[in-house]
């Protein structure tokens, strides 16, 4: 043997721990399998050690892959790799602090059962003199790390520095683990008052000039190639599905469906969270709603300047400016000069006042009709009761202006869907929320007063026509529960939803052995009730 590989040998050997009583004749890298030892072995190996929280294991790799860890907990977190051949039979490397600390691993091979039923594996590591227990947790989803200052915050919008880290466990990814610096804050309204947070983040990556700037990039295969992330909590849904739900529903069936094909939607995707060291729990990680990817597929030529509006407060207050009505209830979006706000709002408020007198002949801003009635379906279909009211004002709703030489249109987008499909917003509720409050066949928010009352009861054979052929396509009852059946695996067949629930203990929740059964009837249930709704339009 020459120098060099005698040298690699021996650092090996001194940062190594000795597995399983010192198996040296097996190797220090073998799958887990191998090093498995029984229960009953548990006693001989403590022997008179005490027990301690000194760091008696460095680092454990499984695959490669060095697993995240909670010190205060003493765990650590394996990510399955979609597909992967030892998945479930990894490639084991621990390393210790010295060279004489011995491990015994004991616990149940990992199984879709240990896992779903958040069933650890149990490694033990002993000096002789000091011994510490050290639990090791399987997911099935992707893995986030980020340390901030970001809690010693008090309210929303102010940024903090942070280093994060994403492990991305999907099939055949060229680069699985990410790790980037930027900015968080934390985000919300009534959220803000849950100890489980809501974020977001603006991602950094040095330039070729080894310069900073905002990232331009796509996580866990999202469409959107971008530096703004968002973190959100579902601390008040019980099945923690609604929003993510919702929105990638919105994102299939509507979003792109208008007169110039401009994307209008958003998409999440779950994750396990770790903030400052500590297990932080479920989070669906997410992009925001911005003119960033409206960028019209068709008609191009025609479109001058897209502009953003958020709804910010329920009642519409006009104030007099200059002798035209400005809408200080919305906030604008993506507004890269200050000087042209007023000009903006005059156009918001222009097209509102239009609205408001039926849309007369000459008008300038109209809206976009197909975009119309899929809003008005949708927001009925999941009974959207934190987006409209029954006296036809809206809240959590993006509008989005069009702008053009000719007449313009306007675009709508309901977003925030954590209050739908039966749960009710009250502010004197646990969460304030009432699970499962309204019935499947209540219809009682129905769009009013909003561009789709043009087409009641006038044009209800179109609001007839789309639906019949959202039914036969995305809103089928096969797509959405298949839709749902991969939501179950990823937050309870995970365990993730026993963990978090485990974390967070206050949190609005649901009998876990249900997972989503209740959902699922009570969506199917909706349907046949929009079914009904539907054929009586006329």
């Amino acid at each position: 043997m020459n120098r060099r590989n005698l040298s690699a040998c021996l650092l090996f050997f001194f940062s190594a721990c000795i597995f399983g009583w010192l198996l040296s004749d097996r190797g220090k890298t073998a799958h887990l399998s191998a090093y498995f030892r029984p229960s009953d072995e548990l006693y001989d190996f403590i022997g008179g050690a005490k027990a301690t929280t000194e760091p008696l294991i460095k680092d454990i790799r499984f695959n490669d892959y060095s697993l995240f860890f909670d010190d205060d907990a003493s765990t650590f977190y394996y990510s399955l790799v979609e597909k992967a051949s030892n998945a479930y039979d990894p490639l084991v490397q621990i390393h210790c602090r010295s060279e004489n600390v011995k491990v015994l691993i004991i616990g149940e091979p990992i199984t879709l059962q240990t896992i779903e039923q958040n069933i650890p594996l149990r490694i033990f590591a002993s000096d002789g003199k000091q011994y510490r227990e050290y639990r090791v947790v399987c997911t099935t989803l992707p893995l986030l790390k980020i340390d901030s200052d970001i809690v010693l915050f008090e309210g929303k919008g102010k940024d903090q520095e942070m280093q994060m880290m994403l492990f991305d466990n999907r099939a055949d990814v060229r680069q699985r683990l990410l790790g980037f610096s930027g900015l968080i804050h934390l985000r919300g309204n009534s959220t803000l008052y849950y100890p489980k947070k809501n974020y977001k983040m603006t991602i950094h990556q040095v330039s070729p000039g080894n310069n900073l700037r905002e990232a331009d990039l796509s996580l866990l295969g999202m469409d959107r190639h971008d530096g703004e992330w968002l973190l959100y909590s579902a601390y008040n849904d019980q099945e923690r599905i609604r929003n993510v739900f919702s929105t990638n529903l919105w994102d299939l069936s509507s979003a792109g469906k208008n007169k110039y094909g401009i994307r209008n939607g958003m998409q999440y995707r779950f994750v396990e969270m770790f903030l400052n060291g500590k297990y932080h729990g479920l989070y669906a990680l997410g992009y925001p709603l911005d003119t960033k990817q409206m960028t019209p597929l068709y008609h191009t030529d025609e479109v001058k300047n897209i502009y953003l509006y958020k709804k910010i407060f329920w009642n519409e207050i006009f104030t007099e400016t200059e002798n035209d009505k400005i809408l200080p209830d919305y906030e604008l979006r993506g507004l890269k000069d200050s000087a042209d706000e007023e000009k903006i709002r005059l156009l918001l408020s222009e097209y509102i006042r239009s609205m408001d007198n039926g849309f007369p002949e000459g008008s300038r801003i109209l809206p976009d009709m197909e975009n119309a009635i899929d809003t008005w379906l949708f927001v009925n279909l999941v009974q959207g009761m934190d987006i409209v009211r029954p006296d036809g004002d809206f809240y959590n709703m993006f509008l989005t202006l069009v702008l053009t030489d000719g007449i313009s249109v306007m675009l709508y987008t309901p977003w925030d869907f954590d209050m739908t499909w039966g749960n009710f917003w009250l502010s004197d509720a646990v969460n304030y929320t009432l699970e499962y409050e309204l019935s499947p066949c209540d219809n009682s928010y129905v769009m009013y007063n909003n561009p789709a009352q043009l087409l009641l009861p006038d044009d209800a054979a179109q609001i007839a026509d789309r639906y019949a052929e959202l039914r036969n396509s995305v809103w089928q009852e096969d797509f959405l529960m298949g839709m749902l059946g991969d939501f179950e695996n990823q937050i309870f067949n995970s365990g993730a939803y026993l963990r978090d629930v485990d974390r967070w203990p206050d949190s609005t929740q649901e009998d876990p052995e249900l997972k989503l059964k209740l959902f699922s009837a009570y969506v199917k249930n909706r349907l046949a009730c929009m079914d009904i709704y539907i054929s009586q339009l006329n």
